[in-house]
């Protein structure tokens, strides 16, 4: 079903790169698709980084490729032999997309975090991306029963956004007791 698999990750949220990677794997191996691990660098951080000297700049992205091949092999990933690629750019999810069209990629796998009040008002790089993406999104969230469970709905009713389609959002709504074993 899938050909090419995009995971991105955040290396800077130490608990938000395990799952997105973890999926990955287990879909890659499933449809025996090829694997992208992306990160992305913030372009203020990545011209900071060059203007203190150019050699430093690719001694960091070299850092950063070191830090991906180790969270792949933290989760045993790498006889999938993934593509590890480092970016930089204005927007984390523009380079996100780039990558993804870039690389021919029908599923992106990005993780996500607990929102924060900013979230709120600008929303997420993993909302932007499943908002402006032209394939597959999955969603690889932490710990999201605890997530979950912080959210204050009515206690007979909790809702779950089911995705059928690339077009059409759907709402399922189903028992609180359904969900999570309490």
């Amino acid at each position: 079903m899938y050909k090419h698999i995009l995971v991105a990750i955040d290396l800077s949220d130490e608990g938000g790169w395990r799952q997105p990677l973890l999926a990955a794997a287990e879909h890659v191996r499933k449809f025996s698709a090829e694997l992208t691990v992306l990160t992305v660098l913030r372009e203020v951080e990545a011209m900071v980084r060059a203007q203190v000297a150019p050699i430093g700049y690719e001694m960091f992205v070299s850092d950063l490729e070191n830090k991906l091949a180790a969270r792949v092999r933290a989760v045993n990933a790498y006889d999938v032999h993934p593509k590890l690629v480092v970016t930089h750019g204005e927007s984390i999810y523009d380079e996100i997309l780039g990558q993804a069209k870039e690389a021919g990629a029908d599923l992106i796998i990005v993780g996500s975090h607990r929102p924060a009040m900013k979230d709120y008002l600008l929303g997420t790089n993993a909302g932007r991306v499943v908002r402006h993406a032209s394939c597959s999104v999955l969603i690889a969230r932490e710990r999201w029963v605890d997530w979950a469970a912080d959210i204050h709905l009515q206690p007979e009713r909790r809702s779950v956004a089911v995705a059928l389609d690339n077009l059409v959002p759907t709402r399922v709504y189903v028992p609180y007791s359904h969900l999570f074993s309490v």
